[in-house]
């Protein structure tokens, strides 16, 4: 008998001992410790507790229910923050996610410490409200942590922000055409990449023969330059068009295409109304004083094969004059008189 009543003495004992010194962990707090005691109605801090919100004593320190800590339920102590008439922002979060339905959203899950005071913290949102997107599916969320809805390239109908958002190219597509051209970026309100019209141009050995590019590049451009007409001639770099007749200069032949750089054009008396050859003089037949005697005006074959007067240097002395040789129009040639005698 002695030996049961001394068991049961020792289970009694572990039982007691083991009550005392048992506890919850919440992060890094300790529930029903010895002085794990409530705090009066007030917040904590670190070593007590002010009054206007519900805390708890845990250990030697302060817990408020309202205490965003990241991790559900650290903050939950017993009797004193419970998910009816206080809830900890953590848990709320994963309440509110539970909840699948607009109506079942809108319930209220209770009220918030000093830094909580609204009462339904759940909000339903939807995935897209109009072109802005709320970062996930239609959902319940805690509404203090919903970043809200914003502008994200490839939800909600927007295919784009800037315009290297847009890929897509618009090609010419008629035959024989090259050219295209990028999407650019409508922006706000509708953030649409905007279709492109090109400007197209005839593929390289091709022309538009019928000056119509809807229909593309119906006619090949020839090869040799010697082959190709007016309108042929100058497309690319490869030929040049050699007309017949330049300043009145000759080109040897008709107008044609040639090799590029090949083209050349001289003074050619009966072609291109030339009058003269390139280094041809002549004497114009105008006599005029200089210096006291008389000189002849000799003309030259200028660039346009036309004969010019060049200036004195060119001239020639027609006659030297024993007295001063004077003009009776004062000085100026005798471009109409033909000669010039001596007033002696």
């Amino acid at each position: 008998m002695i030996r049961y009543f001394k068991i049961l003495i020792l289970v009694v004992f572990i039982a007691i001992f083991m009550g005392f010194f048992s506890y919850d962990v919440f992060g890094a707090y300790l529930a029903g410790t010895p002085n794990g005691n409530d705090c009066p109605v007030g917040a904590c801090n670190d070593k007590g507790c002010n009054q206007g919100s519900v805390g708890v004593k845990v250990g030697d320190y302060c817990y408020d229910c309202g205490e965003d800590d990241g991790t559900c339920p650290n903050d939950y102590v017993a009797n004193t923050c419970d998910q009816v008439n206080y809830v900890d922002p953590d848990c709320a979060e994963e309440l509110c996610r539970e909840r699948d339905s607009p109506n079942e959203c809108t319930i209220k899950i209770g009220k918030w410490s000093h830094s909580y005071t609204t009462t339904g913290n759940c909000l339903w949102v939807n995935q897209c409200s109009g072109k802005e997107y709320s970062g996930g599916v239609d959902r319940c969320v805690f509404e203090d942590r919903f970043a809200g809805y914003s502008i994200v390239t490839g939800q909600c109908g927007v295919a784009c922000q800037v315009n290297n958002d847009c890929t897509q190219t618009n090609s010419c597509s008629a035959p024989n055409t090259v050219g295209s051209c990028d999407y650019t970026c409508t922006g706000s309100p509708n953030y649409l990449c905007s279709v492109c019209t090109p400007s197209c141009s005839c593929a390289s050995g091709w022309y538009d023969a019928n000056n119509d590019m809807s229909d593309g590049c119906e006619a090949q451009v020839p090869t040799r330059c010697q082959d190709r007409g007016w309108v042929t001639c100058t497309i690319g770099t490869k030929c040049d068009w050699c007309k017949d007749c330049d300043n009145n200069q000759y080109s040897g032949g008709v107008d044609r295409c040639v090799d590029k750089g090949t083209c050349t054009r001289t003074c050619t008396v009966g072609q291109c109304t030339a009058e003269c050859i390139s280094g041809q003089t002549q004497d114009s037949t105008v006599d005029y004083c200089a210096a006291g005697n008389v000189n002849n005006q000799i003309d030259s074959c200028a660039s346009n094969c036309k004969f010019q007067d060049d200036g004195a240097p060119f001239d020639t002395l027609a006659e030297t004059c024993v007295d001063t040789c004077s003009d009776s129009d004062g000085g100026q040639d005798f471009v109409t008189k033909g000669s010039v005698t001596d007033k002696d």
